[in-house]
């Protein structure tokens, strides 16, 4: 399951290794991704209420959330593979529970709810990693959780700067996972760093409580280097993939039942399940960056991770759009809901046409299909 280390790469894309082992999605995982389905519903219906720029910005950085605290719970089990802990699945579906709980009602009431949950879901899912014993190469931000932080002030900060907090702490996040991928230094030196902190912490507590400490904790472990299962990878980012598309479909299908059918309604629902079906074929066909699969799968999990984030976003901000295609078929969409749908299938185009170029895909193909598809909906 873990690969042996290899050499970063100067570029999105790794030199051909040998097969991984044969792992595929076990039933906790799946179960696990059911919470998925509903928090995911949760952000597609605020962004639906809240169509303004600065909502729009809110469900955004939600979703990131969502996504990073999903995928830690998600590579854990892919390196752990039948050693993950049933234990530790569990709190992480409780944790994105929370999360899809307090989605509808951030900016009233709910914000602490919602940052103490991705606290909590990155602390445990870094904890599980460490206590694997490897220091995953491809994706250090699923053991390293220094831009917790952020959300953690956040708690203390009133809205709207609470927002840009968090805002802050997932770039910062996404940005050092992109940049140190692959860096065996840059993982190691930071997992140093984690560890070096919770020995502070624990000297400092048996201080307070009047007594000396045992025992100095012991020096960082030799971790072993590891990277991610590809095939076990790449099912679990599809199977989320298609979970996004459902929530297409379910926003198309949920707004026939507000209304009254007309011609309109049917040739907008026609055409909403062409858009679906089209989104479908392009990720399922093409893999999900949207460029020939047998260039995608040679793509580093430090590139592949950041594409599929980028792409399902847009796929859930296509599904709003669609949803209120349907809703105001006939009467026009709402210029902002109309804004949504159109820059989110920019984004999944945008996201199809990086993976694409990173996998060595021609300029004929950026030039004549990605880069129009991208104009086009704006």
């Amino acid at each position: 399951m873990a690969q042996a280390e290899q050499p970063a790469e100067p570029t999105g894309v790794e030199d051909q290794r040998p097969p991984d082992m044969e792992q595929r999605a076990t039933w906790l995982e799946l179960f696990f991704d059911l919470v998925v389905v509903v928090a995911v519903a949760m952000i597609a219906e605020r962004t639906h209420e809240h169509s303004s720029p600065a909502g729009v910005g809110q469900s955004v950085v939600m979703y990131a959330a969502l996504w990073i605290v999903w995928t830690a719970f998600m590579l854990y089990a892919n390196v752990e593979g039948e050693r993950a802990r049933r234990q530790a699945i569990l709190v992480g579906m409780a944790c994105i529970a929370v999360l899809a709980a307090a989605v509808p009602e951030v900016g009233h009431g709910r914000d602490t709810a919602f940052a103490v949950a991705y606290i909590a879901g990155r602390a445990a899912a870094g904890r599980m990693m460490a206590g694997s014993g490897k220091a995953l190469l491809d994706w250090p931000l699923a053991q390293q959780g220094a831009g917790v932080l952020p959300f953690l002030i956040g708690i203390w900060v009133a809205a709207p700067a609470r927002y840009v907090l968090w805002a802050a702490a997932v770039v910062v996040d996404l940005v050092f996972a992109i940049l140190t991928s692959g860096n065996r230094e840059a993982v190691l030196r930071g997992l140093e760093h984690d560890r070096r902190a919770r020995e502070r912490r624990r000297e400092a507590a048996v201080r307070r409580r009047g007594r000396r400490p045992a025992r100095r904790m012991p020096p960082v472990p030799a971790f072993q280097i590891t990277r991610v299962n590809r095939p076990h990878l790449g099912e679990r980012l599809g199977l989320f993939t298609i979970i996004v598309l459902g929530e297409a479909v379910t926003q198309i299908v949920t707004a026939t039942t507000r209304i009254d059918w007309a011609w309109a309604v049917a040739a907008s629902t026609a055409a909403g399940f062409l858009a679906v079906i089209g989104l479908w074929w392009l990720t399922f066909q093409y893999g999900f960056t949207g460029s020939p699969q047998e260039q995608v799968t040679r793509l580093r999990a430090g590139v592949a991770l950041p594409v599929h984030l980028a792409s399902t976003a847009g796929i859930v901000g296509l599904s709003v759009g669609l949803g209120a295609a349907v809703t105001h078929a006939g009467d026009g969409v709402p210029g902002a809901l109309r804004w949504v749908g159109c820059a989110a299938l920019a984004l999944y185009v945008a996201a199809s046409a990086v993976g694409g170029a990173l996998s060595g895909a021609p300029a004929v193909w950026l030039a004549a299909w990605a880069l129009p598809a991208l104009v086009l909906p704006i």
